[in-house]
């Protein structure tokens, strides 16, 4: 049984450290449901019915080692079901968009 209602509208951020100079040119994502501790269903590694997004960036970004790539989730399930992820690419104290993704539907 769940134990708290669930929530409806949620923001997730993740800070990644770029660990090689490079081109960054896009993010993929997976979804990874845990059942209990040792049980899970992984969108990555096993075929599910779920969307596995990415995010293809219009140009490629110069990234080089110590940078930070800060990707925002949120997720609003309240009505008709709504997801969004921004990327933003930091370096020397400067932020700026990369890239982004939306949907919605029922």
């Amino acid at each position: 049984m769940f134990c708290q209602p669930p929530q409806l509208r949620t923001t997730a951020r993740l800070m990644m450290e770029v660990k090689r100079d490079g081109e960054l040119r896009g993010a993929c994502f997976f979804l990874r449901v845990y059942v209990d501790e040792t049980r899970f269903v992984d969108s990555w590694a096993s075929h599910t019915a779920w969307y596995t997004p990415d995010i293809r960036l219009r140009a490629p970004v110069l990234v080089r080692k110590g940078d930070i790539v800060d990707c925002c989730i949120q997720s609003d399930l309240s009505g008709n079901p709504s997801y969004s992820m921004q990327l933003r690419h930091r370096t020397d104290g400067l932020a700026q968009e990369i890239g982004k993704y939306a949907w919605s539907g029922d």
